[in-house]
C-alpha cells in the first residue's frame, strides 16, 4: 500500500517567507527524505512551498469536502446539468414543431442561442461555505462571491466549477501579529528602562554573538529558552517588556523575530501589567 500511496508536502506562509539562501536548500532535504521514505514520490513538485491564493484554495476545499458542503454542492450541479439538458431537448423538438411566426423559426431561435448569457453565481456555488484560515504567519481567505465579477480562480471538482475569491494577508498570522505586537511595545519599554535606569539593550555587534549557533530556535517564538552558555547573562541583561495580553505572572525570554531588534536573548515579556 505505501508503494502505491502518494506523499506531497506543500509549505505555507512559514517557507514562503525564507529567502531564496534557505529555502532550497531546505526542499532539497525534505524531497531526498520523501523518495527514500516508503511512500510514493516521484516529482520534485510534489514537495514545494505554495502560493497563499493556492494555500486558501486548498484550505476551503478542505473544510467543504468536511462538512459535506461540497457533495451536496455538487450533486446539484449534476442534477441542474441534467434538468438543462432534458429542458434544451424540448426546446429543440418545440423548434422543430413549430411553424408560425419568423421570430418563432429556428433561425430566429438559433440567433437568440447566440447571445452570450450574464456571468453568474449558480445556486449550487451558494451552497458552500467561505473560509477564515489563520495560520502563524498568514491569513487565507476564499468564499463564493455574490458578485462574479469579484471571483479570482475557478476551481472544478468532479466538473463542477466554483468561482472563488481568494486572498492571503502576509504577516497577519498569529505569530507574525504577536511579532508585531512586542515590536511595538519595545520602544515604551526601552524608553521606560532608560529613566529607571533598568536594563538596556545590548550594542549590535554582542548581540549577533549572543544569538547563539540555533538561529532557527532562535527565531521559532514565544517561549523558547535556550540552556546555552550565557543564558544567565542574557537574561540578566533583557530588556523587559510589559505585553497586556499575557496572564499574570507570565515572566520568560522571547526569541521571536522581534526580539532580533534587539537581541535574540534580550527581551524578556511580562504579563499582568
Amino acid at each position: 500500500m505505501h508503494a502505491t500511496t502518494p506523499v506531497f508536502l506543500l509549505g505555507t506562509a512559514g517557507l514562503r517567507k525564507l529567502d531564496d539562501s534557505l529555502l532550497p536548500p531546505l526542499l532539497a532535504c525534505v524531497r531526498a527524505a520523501l523518495a527514500a521514505s516508503p511512500f510514493r514520490f516521484e516529482r520534485s513538485q510534489w514537495a514545494r512551498a505554495i502560493t497563499g491564493e493556492d494555500e486558501a484554495v486548498y484550505g476551503w476545499l478542505a473544510l467543504n469536502v468536511f462538512t459535506g458542503k461540497l457533495g451536496e454542492a455538487a450533486a446539484l450541479a449534476h442534477a441542474a446539468a441534467k434538468w438543462d439538458a432534458q429542458d434544451e431537448r424540448a426546446e429543440l423538438l418545440s423548434i422543430r414543431n413549430d411553424h408560425h411566426g419568423d421570430e418563432n423559426t429556428p433561425e430566429s431561435r438559433s440567433a437568440q442561442q447566440q447571445q452570450p448569457a450574464a456571468a453568474t453565481i449558480d445556486s449550487h456555488e451558494l451552497l458552500t461555505a467561505g473560509t477564515l484560515d489563520l495560520g502563524g504567519s498568514s491569513l487565507e481567505v476564499a468564499f463564493v462571491p455574490s458578485d462574479p465579477k469579484l471571483a479570482t480562480v475557478n476551481v472544478s471538482v468532479v466538473d463542477v466549477r466554483f468561482q472563488l475569491y481568494t486572498h492571503s494577508h502576509r504577516h497577519a498570522g498569529l505569530n507574525d501579529a504577536f511579532d508585531t505586537s512586542v515590536r511595538l511595545l519595545i520602544p515604551a519599554a526601552a524608553a521606560a528602562a532608560a529613566l529607571t535606569g533598568g536594563a538596556q539593550q545590548l550594542p549590535h555587534e554582542e548581540a549577533e554573538e549572543a544569538e547563539g549557533a540555533d538561529d532557527a530556535a532562535a527565531a521559532a517564538g514565544l517561549g523558547q529558552v535556550e540552556g546555552a552558555e550565557g543564558e544567565e547573562e542574557a537574561e540578566a541583561a533583557a530588556l523587559r517588556v510589559p505585553h497586556p495580553c499575557l496572564q499574570e505572572g507570565y515572566d520568560r525570554l522571547y526569541r521571536g523575530f522581534a526580539a532580533h531588534a534587539v537581541n535574540a536573548s534580550a527581551v524578556r515579556l511580562l504579563g499582568g501589567t
